[in-house]
């Protein structure tokens, strides 16, 4: 029960702090603010995919590829493709007209014809996308043909709903965000504690260390996770009740790892290539569940790794200081090839939770080695290293009053 006690008073301590309220402040006006850049983005993008924007542009495409048709030195398998690219195109024309024209287009005909078209060019031989662009395509096959068997309506990547704007919210927080406000929310939680007056109090009650580090610990992973997570979902709420909160069926395709293709870099290609069956479709509803799953996970690890600091160093100054400093310097060290080589067992890449549970952080660091199961390791492992050094270095510290 001590403990209990403990944590809650700790946690009636955190939320006394003005620390506390300027960083859930500072917090909701960067939600806020990435917000209104993703509602600016959303107006751009959609005056750029509007109809008579892509009619221009397929005409555009249109001609492109009947003056290379008109090459001399195109073999006739070229210009076959070429003829049947232009095919295609004419028939997506026709349909933009019609949306023009304010006829409705039927967009299952329009999913069907992308699911023969897509069949069509994996079935020819004569066509080389590599093995990266037909495992793509093939992904793209089993996401349309996903969406015509549940009747889900295509979006396009200009859509803005609630579904989409949490994944972007998610992709800007985690890349630097969380963790440097969780390391200043937690730089000084023992650092702080070594005050004449606070070790007086704590050497008079009949607790052991250990359960006063502890309880801290609980406290803090209990009350940044919480504060995080209760803006996220308040602003999911609002981004849906104003725009819509989108389909939580649709699709996402996630889980594509990668390997060495040593061939492909000698040719000047990337010399990742993804792993043939490594990919797979899941909700958008359970693609996000899992998002806030890793990211509790995450700040979980930055609370450990907080501590750590906080322990080892005496002023709650320097050991924020510390905190933030190191998180930044890992945020932009890693883009160094020779850092790239180990970038799998730091914890801060893994704040791109996304792009962990997509693959694309393997193709950014250039590492196959940065996976979700990989990350939970590595995070877990972090996290538990560092509290015991914290539990360490409280415990054994020796306290002159």
């Amino acid at each position: 029960m001590m403990i209990f006690i403990l944590i809650s008073n700790e946690i009636k301590k955190l939320m006394r702090r003005k620390k506390t309220i300027i960083i859930f402040v500072a917090f909701i006006l960067l939600t806020i603010a990435i917000g209104y850049g993703s509602y600016r983005d959303y107006l751009s993008n959609k005056q750029w995919s509007s109809p008579e924007f892509r009619q221009r542009n397929m005409e555009e495409s249109i001609k492109m590829q009947k003056q290379d048709l008109e090459s001399t030195d195109i073999s006739a398998e070229g210009k076959k493709n070429i003829n049947s690219n232009i095919e295609n195109m004419e028939k997506e024309l026709a349909n933009i007209k019609l949306e023009i024209g304010g006829k409705p287009v039927d967009w299952k005909v329009q999913l069907k014809n992308n699911i023969d078209n897509t069949e069509k060019n994996l079935a020819d031989k004569n066509i080389d996308m590599g093995p990266n662009g037909k495992e793509s395509m093939k992904l793209e096959l089993q996401r349309d043909k996903y969406l015509y068997d549940n009747n889900i309506k295509p979006e396009d990547g200009n859509t803005l709903n609630a579904f989409n704007f949490i994944k972007i919210l998610f992709m800007f927080l985690g890349a630097i965000f969380i963790a440097v406000g969780v390391m200043v929310f937690t730089g000084d939680m023992v650092s702080g504690e070594f005050t004449p007056p606070t070790m007086k109090i704590l050497l008079t009650q009949p607790v052991s260390r250990a359960k006063v580090l502890a309880s801290k610990f609980i406290a803090v992973a209990l009350s940044a996770t919480l504060l995080i997570i209760v803006v996220e979902l308040l602003s999911f709420l609002i981004m849906g009740l104003i725009f819509g909160f989108g389909n939580a069926n649709y699709p996402i395709i996630t889980g594509t790892t990668y390997q060495w293709d040593l061939a492909k870099s000698a040719y000047g290609g990337h010399p990742l290539t993804s792993v043939a069956g490594s990919s797979y479709i899941i909700s958008t509803g359970e693609f996000v569940f899992r998002m806030f799953l890793m990211q509790t996970l995450f700040i979980i690890t930055c609370v450990s790794v907080g501590f750590m600091l906080s322990s080892v160093v005496k002023s709650s100054m320097v050991s924020v200081s510390l905190s933030t400093v190191l998180v930044v310097a890992l945020t932009i060290l890693v883009q160094m090839p020779a850092l790239k080589r180990i970038v799998q067992y730091l914890f801060t890449p893994y704040g791109s939770i996304a792009s962990v549970f997509t693959g694309e952080s393997a193709l950014r660091y250039n590492n196959p080695n940065i996976t979700t199961s990989f990350g939970i390791g590595t995070l877990i492992v972090t996290s538990i290293v560092c509290y015991v050094i914290s539990h360490i270095v409280f415990t054994k510290k020796d306290i002159l009053i």
